[in-house]
């Protein structure tokens, strides 16, 4: 786990290396690699502290929505674009919803900085859990978990290209993964499905 002081300076150092972008002469690959670096760094072990979380639990939606530009809404969730599907995205429907706030939040932050993140190693993803984390009312990363494929998806930033897509990122099956879902049962348990 990075310690806060850390992560403190590593925003800092996302800030300086992106005003780097138009007042130095540093080699622009070098650059496009170390904000990649420095942004799934943000979006794992230096996750920031946030005030507000809104935990959803999903239901597949039988519908593969052909528009990009369409927003999520309260009954529905976006989860990232789909594998083998051009330009599609999927939408899940919100079983249920719960606010968390204050205190309860470092818990799940906490949490989720201890996870042990690893490259996805599968295409699957079908997540029980959507989650949105805010702070000072404004949305800092929306993702979906799934604990069967391990994996959630979070921006990266193209270490080739510069240009911001989304990842299907993944996190080991260990006590720190069991941990993270066991905080979210507690806060709002996934119901139990017909089969």
């Amino acid at each position: 786990m990075i310690p806060i002081f850390a992560r403190s300076t590593l925003i800092a150092s996302v800030i300086v290396a992106v005003g780097l972008v138009s007042s130095s002469a540093q080699d622009s690959s070098q650059l496009k690699e170390s904000l990649s670096l420095m942004s799934a760094l943000a979006f794992t072990e230096a996750f920031p502290e946030v005030e507000r979380i809104e935990l959803y639990t999903l239901v597949l939606d039988s519908k593969l929505k052909d528009a990009p530009q369409e927003e999520a809404s309260p009954e529905r969730f976006k989860i990232g674009s789909s594998i083998g599907f051009a330009n599609a995205e999927i939408f899940v429907a919100v079983d249920s919803h719960v606010t968390i706030d204050g205190k309860k939040c470092k818990e799940i932050t906490d949490a989720w900085r201890s996870l042990t993140f690893q490259p996805n190693s599968t295409l699957c993803h079908v997540p029980p859990y959507g989650v949105r984390f805010y702070r000072n009312d404004k949305l800092v990363f929306e993702t979906t978990v799934c604990w069967k494929c391990h994996n959630f998806y979070m921006p990266e930033i193209d270490p080739k290209s510069g240009e911001m897509k989304l990842l299907l990122y993944g996190f080991k099956d260990d006590s720190h993964a069991k941990k993270l879902l066991a905080i979210f049962q507690k806060h709002l348990p996934i119901p139990k499905r017909k089969k």
